[in-house]
């Protein structure tokens, strides 16, 4: 496959490709700005695009999945919290309260959105595990719905738990180098 070829293809996919942009982003502009950024890394990386391995579509849907994970990992970051203070906000509610008392109520709006970007950037299983427990859903319930045990329902649960939490302490991380 040459330039040309692999240019055609992907760009005859791009229907497909905007939809599951506008599902990780749940904003057309902000989808528009994941697709540019995605198109880009695939066309400076096609050639380790092997088509033996599988088809384009999973292949650029993890870039698409990288690429949102990059640009939730730049939305700035609110003040941190000490342990204390995270503790005492058990629920929503209360975290909107204290974000309007310190003058941050935007900053909700901001973080509910890395939030869900980071959940979008796992892999699916992991997001039906996270979400259904989330829900309250019985790992019994979920392991049946997955053909998985209860046990690897919870295995994976953590699993999940750490990957969400590492896109997230990438996300931190790179607005206080930006901000250094």
């Amino acid at each position: 496959m040459n330039d040309r070829e692999f240019e055609k293809r992907l760009l005859a996919m791009h229907p497909e490709f905007q939809a599951r942009a506008f599902s990780l982003m749940r904003n057309h502009a902000d989808a528009d700005d994941l697709l540019q950024n995605a198109y880009l890394a695939a066309f400076k990386g096609w050639r380790t695009y092997d088509e033996t391995r599988g088809p384009l579509l999973p292949w650029f849907a993890t870039i698409l999945r990288h690429c949102a994970g990059r640009m939730f990992s730049q939305v700035r970051r609110t003040p941190s919290l000490g342990d204390d203070e995270v503790l005492a906000l058990d629920d929503e509610k209360q975290f909107r309260q204290f974000l309007a008392k310190t003058g941050q109520a935007n900053e909700a709006e901001m973080i509910e959105k890395r939030v869900k970007g980071a959940i979008a950037c796992l892999d699916v299983n992991d997001q039906f595990i996270l979400t259904s427990r989330w829900k309250g859903t019985s790992h019994q319930a979920i392991a049946e719905q997955l053909n998985i045990t209860a046990d690897d329902s919870r295995k994976r649960l953590e699993r999940a738990i750490t990957k969400l939490r590492k896109i997230i302490d990438i996300g931190e991380r790179a607005s206080y180098d930006e901000s250094a």
